[in-house]
């Protein structure tokens, strides 16, 4: 009910961080037509959404990487060309008390009104941090595969 303010905050951290100003911000060496159709209106978003909540951009001089071991989970969808499972990866190994989830054919997986098995993984971890998490919903995900402009998905589901 408050996804919202949820992306409001969002928002708030990525353009005081890592602001995108304008489409020339992207890096598209080697990317697809759909990628790059994908990866400009990720950035219009982005670039909306900075101007209108006008935060101060932190210079990178406040830049500190994160060393805490409280647990944390991070979720990956392995075709995710906006954050992929790789780049998490690297922060998840920087990480002492890190759980990457990667989820097999999906982009972004974070929204779980979008990904109940998403919902499933991030309810077990905020009910108990420590604990071994239950995936197995991972091999029962059926929607597979990029979304395409004509309502279709490029993988198609297994029965």
């Amino acid at each position: 009910t408050a996804g919202g303010m949820a992306y409001l905050m969002h928002l708030a951290v990525v353009c005081s961080d890592d602001p995108v100003q304008s489409l020339d911000d992207i890096i598209l060496d080697g990317v697809g037509e759909l990628g790059t159709i994908f990866a400009q209106n990720g950035a219009k978003d982005y670039i909306s959404g900075c101007a209108q909540i006008n935060v101060t951009e932190l210079p990178d001089s406040t830049d500190e990487n994160v060393t805490a071991v409280i647990p944390t989970l991070i979720l990956s969808g392995d075709l995710d060309v906006a954050t992929p499972a790789f780049r998490s990866q690297i922060i998840a190994d920087a990480l002492p008390n890190a759980t990457h989830v990667i989820f097999p054919g999906h982009t972004h997986v974070q929204l779980g009104q979008f990904n109940e098995c998403a919902v499933n993984v991030y309810t077990q971890f905020i009910a108990n941090p420590g604990g071994e998490l239950d995936t197995s919903c991972l091999s029962e995900v059926n929607v597979l595969g990029f979304l395409l402009p004509d309502g279709t998905f490029s993988v198609e589901a297994e029965p």
